[in-house]
């Protein structure tokens, strides 16, 4: 089978629909938040830097930066123009597909059987945790997570998690963390075609963690392989419906900005450092870029 080539394909296409149906009125269709703010400056970015000439002007700077949610925009966000636009098309897919498809999920399906089909996702996913975690150099918590999976295959083929009433908590982790514990910084931050809120290195770690799925390799028909991706995604967005009535003002801010702490979270706390120091300090590592900002550094 070839299950990620056949991604690459589906989201490529997304992606390039997307810039064409952005431009067609699509974002006059939906939540006004998710529009680009009337700022004449940013109006002008957007006519500017909507264009492969203008992407040219992006400092490799920009390229290094570890993305904060403290930081100012222009160095956090500096693709914001087109990162706009894709939320616009993400956004619009969700009002009308995702959105209505897990409102029907959650009246449909009780609350039981999502949550025994949610342990089952969770625990197809230690095996890869477990590798994350020993690249991550932790090899106790590499061998819990797949002690978990062990455990809750055996009892109950993961349809229940037995392993959290023995004190075996699920440690999520995947390649992005792993990239940002070697040290790699995160880039700037970038809005994927329905994939949603991403960052430079994490966008790597998504293509990598794409090889990582438990299923792809116990599933070999195609069709009930992305059937069974599908019922994820759908599940995924169920989980999510409580919090829209959270996002209020500018969605795309508060959606960026909630990412970016998250991730950085994590990583921090996959190093093992005190996570309150650097998420709270009210610094942030953008001064080597403000310092550098004037060299005529640019992408060729």
């Amino acid at each position: 089978m070839y299950k990620f080539p056949l991604q690459v394909i589906f989201f490529g296409a997304i992606g390039l629909a997307n810039f064409a149906m952005a431009d067609d009125g699509i974002q006059s269709s939906v939540n006004a938040d998710a529009t680009v703010p009337d700022d004449n400056s940013l109006n002008n970015d957007v006519d500017d830097i909507y264009s492969l000439n203008a992407l040219k002007k992006i400092h490799f700077n920009q390229l290094k930066i570890d993305a904060k949610a403290n930081q100012p925009e222009h160095i956090k966000d500096p693709l914001q123009p087109i990162n706009r636009k894709i939320y616009v098309f993400n956004n619009y897919l969700d009002t009308y597909i995702a959105r209505p498809i897990a409102l029907q999920y959650v009246k449909v399906i009780p609350e039981d059987i999502r949550g025994t089909y949610g342990n089952f996702r969770t625990n197809m996913r230690e095996p890869w945790n477990a590798v994350n975690q020993t690249l991550q150099g932790k090899p106790k918590t590499s061998l819990k997570s797949l002690g978990r999976f062990t455990l809750n295959i055996l009892t109950s083929l993961g349809f229940a998690d037995v392993a959290r009433r023995k004190h075996l908590e699920n440690e999520a982790t995947d390649f992005g963390i792993t990239l940002g514990v070697w040290g790699l910084p995160s880039g700037p931050y970038l809005m994927l075609p329905i994939l949603g809120p991403s960052t430079f290195r994490d966008g790597v770690g998504t293509a990598v963690d794409s090889f990582g799925r438990t299923q792809s390799y116990i599933i070999d028909d195609d069709k009930l392989y992305w059937s069974v991706r599908g019922i994820d995604l759908v599940d995924s967005r169920s989980k999510l419906l409580d919090v829209d009535s959270l996002l209020q003002g500018d969605q795309y801010a508060v959606i960026r900005d909630a990412y970016l702490q998250q991730r950085a979270y994590a990583v921090t706390d996959a190093r093992g450092e005190d996570v309150s120091a650097d998420l709270f300090s009210g610094e942030d590592n953008s001064s080597d870029f403000i310092d550098e900002q004037d060299q005529p550094n640019e992408v060729q």
